[in-house]
């Protein structure tokens, strides 16, 4: 079975998805996106993911995740 592609946009309660996605063994963590772009940069290197954008529109055009986590204050 392949591995379901996962992404995840915000980072503060987004951190949380992407744990659980990573303790998932079905599903990997492809990319993730934050306005922050220093956010962005450290939770990619702190979990080993392999891309980070600021724009969550083109992190999906480009990375076309199976699994979308939109892990943002409910005002955005």
């Amino acid at each position: 079975m392949e591995k379901l592609r996962a992404a995840v946009i915000g980072l503060g309660m987004g951190k949380q998805h992407i744990k659980g996605y990573q303790s998932h063994p079905s599903v990997d963590v492809v990319a993730v996106a934050d306005l922050n772009e220093e956010l962005c940069h450290s939770v990619q290197k702190e979990f080993g993911i392999s891309a980070s954008y600021r724009d969550a529109q083109e992190m999906i055009s480009r990375e076309k995740p199976d699994i979308v986590s939109i892990a943002t204050p409910n005002k955005f």
